[in-house]
C-alpha cells in the first residue's frame, strides 16, 4: 500500500463539485483525486475555487493531468480561496479533466485531508445567435407563430 486516498462526494451538482479526501499511506505516490468518470455534467472543463487541507508529516501538490499547479505544505491546516481570480484552471485544453496528487515524505502513520471546491464551467457557445434588423417606411406588421418564426410584412 503505497497511498490510498478515501473521496467522499459532499456536492455533486450540475454546476458544482465539493469532495473531501482522505489520504494515507506508507511511502509516497500519485493518485487521483478527482476522476470525471465519477462525476455528472461537464465535467472535464473545470476550475477548483477553494481548497482547504490539511497534511500531517508529508507534504504533496496537486496537478491537472501532468501539470503541477498547487504546492501543498506539511502540517500547516491552510485555506486558499481562488474565487477573486475566477478559480484556479487548466491551462491546456483538458484530455482527462482529472486532477491528481503527489506526496512527498508520506508515511506509516501520516494523514491528510483535503477538501476540494471545484466548478464546471458553463458550456462554451460556437455559434452566436443570429440578429436580424428591419427597416420598413410606413406601418409594420410583425407575426410570431408557434415555430418560433418572427415573419415581418
Amino acid at each position: 500500500m503505497a497511498i490510498t486516498i478515501t473521496i467522499q462526494k459532499i456536492l455533486d451538482s450540475s454546476r458544482n463539485v465539493i469532495i473531501k479526501a482522505i489520504i494515507t499511506g506508507t511511502s509516497d505516490g500519485t493518485a487521483i483525486l478527482y476522476n470525471t468518470d465519477d462525476y455528472i455534467g461537464d465535467v472535464r472543463n473545470v476550475k477548483i475555487t477553494k481548497i482547504k487541507y490539511e497534511l500531517q508529516g508529508f507534504s504533496a501538490y496537486l496537478s491537472f493531468e501532468d501539470i503541477n499547479m498547487l504546492s501543498l505544505s506539511a502540517n500547516n491546516p491552510t485555506a486558499i480561496d481562488f474565487t477573486d481570480m475566477g478559480g484556479m484552471l487548466h491551462s491546456n485544453p483538458p484530455q482527462t479533466g482529472n486532477i491528481t496528487i503527489t506526496t512527498n515524505g508520506l508515511g506509516v502513520g501520516d494523514i491528510g485531508t483535503i477538501i476540494l471546491f471545484i466548478k464546471k464551467k458553463s458550456q462554451i457557445y460556437t455559434t452566436l445567435p443570429t440578429v436580424y434588423r428591419v427597416t420598413a417606411s410606413g406601418a409594420l406588421r410583425v407575426t410570431a407563430s408557434g415555430d418560433d418564426r418572427i415573419t415581418a410584412s
